[in-house]
């Protein structure tokens, strides 16, 4: 079964978004979904200190069967204006090409792209999952043993539906120490 969830800027009017992207959850399997939300920057939260917020989950967008309750409610979070936690800023790695490349029918072990990932100065960041969207002609069945690699480490991916998105899940996750960064490619 397919299910659509589409990512949209929340409603003024009703605090609420369509999320995600369309997957598929085969029968007899599960399928985790996190969802999570972002403060605007520490100054105009400084209104809002002290204010509680939940994310609840109020709606599923498929035609297949749902069990359980809706809505589902996430922990509460009270809002802080002066705390500072882990940042991660992300820019092209030496890995990426830097340009279009045109490739040979069976060339192997080419790195597509890409990333340098630092983290900031408050805390070390744990990177849980990486994903590359893959916006070219290429069909998922015209590429073949792709892997996503962090600091040399291949991981398997897992492709979407849709053949333009590859994942790795990195298990318990990569720390990237406060103020250093790590090389994230996919090949």
């Amino acid at each position: 079964m397919v299910h659509s969830l589409i990512l949209q800027r929340p409603s003024v009017q009703t605090h609420q978004a369509i999320v995600g992207g369309t997957f598929t959850v085969k029968a007899g399997t599960t399928k985790t979904l996190t969802i999570a939300g972002n403060m605007t920057d520490k100054a105009s939260m400084a209104t809002y200190a002290g204010q509680v917020a939940t994310l609840s989950i109020t709606a599923v967008n498929t035609t297949a069967t749902v069990t359980g309750a809706l809505p589902i409610t996430g922990a509460s979070q009270t809002m802080n204006s002066t705390l500072t936690i882990g940042t991660a800023t992300a820019a092209n790695s030496s890995y990426d090409p830097g340009s279009i490349q045109s490739k040979e029918i069976g060339t192997t072990g080419y790195k597509f792209t890409g990333v340098r990932l630092t983290a900031g100065s408050a805390e070390d960041v744990r990177i849980k999952s990486v994903r590359f969207y893959q916006a070219g002609s290429a069909g998922s069945g015209d590429i073949a043993n792709v892997k996503i690699y962090v600091d040399g480490t291949a991981y398997d991916t897992t492709v979407s539906a849709d053949g333009k998105y590859y994942s790795a899940n990195l298990g318990s996750g990569i720390v990237v120490a406060k103020g250093l960064a790590k090389d994230i490619w996919i090949e």
